[in-house]
């Protein structure tokens, strides 16, 4: 109990270069599902709000989504991501057409889970930011798998793992 406070920050220290953040904005829970429904559960949605997930997200993640936007009375509309991906055009506009001005959040992944799509993370940010739409990036396969830069992509809210890539405990 003495040790674990220096312990968590000698941990963030060691993590922030991997994934391209600060040591002070990493916060360690169980997982990066629990890390999804933590930041649903600290937003303001209400009646009315829409949230957009993708068919490639990872089945929890998605659950989790739902479940908030049915407590909440927002709507959930999900942008289906054509199989297979061509171009990161075909990501983007699928997204993209399912925006509008009640959108409240944009969840979707670095790397999905089931077919190992990178996303074309820092233009869909960056293009959700634009229209002001905050964005919820579930990294759990980015971690010791591609070259991460979370500072860089400024996702609103960005979720990982480090057990898978990068083998560490969970």
């Amino acid at each position: 109990v003495h040790d674990l406070w220096e312990a968590m920050d000698r941990s963030r220290r060691a993590l922030a270069p991997v994934v391209g953040c600060a040591a002070q904005d990493l916060v360690f829970v169980p997982n990066a599902t629990t890390a999804v429904a933590t930041v649903l559960n600290n937003l303001r949605t209400t009646l009315g709000d829409e949230i957009v997930v993708t068919n490639l997200e990872y089945t929890a993640c998605n659950n989790n989504v739902r479940r908030h936007a049915e407590q909440r009375g927002a709507t959930l509309r999900i942008a289906d991501i054509p199989w297979p991906i061509q171009s990161e055009d075909q990501i983007v506009n699928a997204i993209m057409n399912c925006v509008n001005e009640r959108t409240k959040l944009v969840m979707f992944s670095l790397i999905t889970s089931a077919t190992g799509v990178i996303f074309p993370v820092k233009r869909l940010i960056s293009e959700l930011k634009s229209r002001g739409i905050e964005t919820l990036l579930d990294a759990a396969h980015g971690p010791g798998c591609i070259p991460m830069h979370i500072d860089d992509w400024g996702a609103a809210y960005t979720t990982g793992n480090a057990h898978k890539w990068l083998c560490s405990p969970k």
